[in-house]
């Protein structure tokens, strides 16, 4: 089905929560970000939580959002690590009616320090917090890319204590009963769309899941740079955005990896040494073409890509 909205209901929607965000672009390393939005009504609010991952990894984890003055909500997230290049984040929100709202992704990048932040939106840090996460199923206590350092409840030993563990639905991009606002990330703001009982679905910006590495390949990161995302609704027959993703790379620097949304949508493919990076870029239903070409050094690359009818810059970091 290709329709942009996909009824699974036919009661009329009652209205829903609504969620207005100034999209973080930039975070400092090893100190705790803090992310605020305004929701309404905000007396209603029985859920409101901020879902994170590090760029290129599958699992969803979330933290609360917790209500301020007003209505502001905020949350607080774990420490980024310093390797960590980019994370991606959205935020969703329940009311009492069972009326659901949810933003876009964002793709905000991780400086390590507040200098390398200036000019860009940054999210407001502490130096010491306790924050308590939601993992799913299946992952572990602690995030990806995100240091243990203030996680309330983990234990030792991987064990999970009082951490609570959410089994997330379809990879957290979308679940029934809430609505993904399409939309781009890495900066601007932005506002939600809501449902209510009809448990109306909107597919949204998302960014592909990966798998863990295959034996003797070296896994890199490619991120989307640029406010322009890439844009692959050519190829899965509704909005649908890439920040990025996983590439698995032979020793002789070949890779040749399949996004997915569910579905497979988009077929990466292409060559890397010490100092170019090559990839065309093909839906695996056929279509449009394009590509990444990068320059580098070090494991590190930057340039940019071209498909469809979206261009921006990329990064692509061995990890």
């Amino acid at each position: 089905m290709t329709g942009v909205w996909l009824a699974l209901a036919l009661a009329a929607p009652a209205e829903g929560p609504r969620i207005e965000h100034d999209a973080v672009a930039c975070v400092v390393a090893d100190k705790f970000p803090q992310f605020r939005a305004r929701i309404v009504p905000p007396e209603s609010i029985v859920r409101a939580r901020i879902a994170f991952r590090a760029a290129g990894e599958p699992h969803w984890y979330s933290v609360a959002l917790t209500r301020g003055a007003g209505d502001t909500f905020i949350g607080v997230l774990p420490k980024p690590e310093k390797k960590l290049r980019a994370f991606d984040y959205y935020l969703s929100a329940t009311d009492s009616a069972f009326g659901s709202a949810q933003t876009s992704e964002f793709h905000p990048f991780v400086e390590s320090g507040a200098a390398a932040c200036k000019g860009k939106a940054a999210a407001s840090s502490l130096a010491s917090a306790a924050v308590k996460v939601e993992a799913p199923a299946g992952a572990g206590v602690t995030p990806s890319g995100f240091s243990s350092a203030g996680l309330a409840g983990a234990a030792a030993g991987g064990g999970i204590s009082a951490v609570t563990v959410l089994a997330v639905v379809g990879g957290g991009a979308a679940a029934a009963g809430v609505a993904v606002a399409a939309g781009k990330g890495g900066g601007g703001s932005t506002s939600s769309t809501t449902t209510g009982s009809s448990n109306t679905t909107q597919p949204g910006t998302t960014s592909p899941p990966a798998t863990s590495a295959p034996p003797s390949t070296l896994r890199y990161d490619v991120v989307v740079t640029s406010q322009n995302q890439l844009d692959v609704t050519v190829c899965a027959g509704r909005p649908t955005t890439f920040g990025g993703g996983p590439l698995d790379v032979t020793p002789t620097g070949a890779f040749d990896m399949i996004w997915s949304v569910i579905t497979p949508v988009l077929r990466v493919q292409g060559q890397l040494n010490e100092t170019n990076f090559q990839a065309s870029l093909t839906c695996t239903s056929g279509g449009p073409t394009g590509s990444m070409t990068a320059n580098g050094s070090g494991g590190r690359y930057t340039g940019s890509f071209n498909f469809a009818t979206s261009q921006g810059s990329i990064s692509v970091t061995r990890r």
